[in-house]
């Protein structure tokens, strides 16, 4: 066996097997969007612009980093929250993707 395929073999012992059985609780998720929504929203009255489009993006990170705290490594978040002003006129809106 050369070098090159013993280290090879060498590296696939060395990978650790993720539990596919524990499954992130949907209630806990939905839980930590309702707070942080609540939270955020909950001092807006008026829609402006860039106020809620600076909103977006901390809600974005707020709720991702709370996620994250769940302690479930195995996954990745995709958080996107898009605020808009209940009239048909263009949206503004903020992505935070984090992988």
């Amino acid at each position: 066996m050369s070098s090159g395929t013993q280290s090879a073999v060498e590296a696939v012992d060395a990978v650790v097997k993720l539990s596919y059985k524990e499954k992130v609780p949907v209630a806990a998720m939905k839980e930590i969007l309702t707070f942080c929504l609540q939270e955020k929203l909950a001092s807006m009255q008026l829609y402006d612009g860039e106020k809620c489009n600076e909103a977006a993006k901390v809600l974005c990170d707020t709720i991702k980093n709370r996620l994250k705290l769940l302690g479930y490594d195995r996954y990745k978040y995709v958080v996107q929250v898009l605020i808009g002003e209940r009239r048909e006129q263009g949206n503004e809106s903020s992505d935070c993707m984090d992988m």
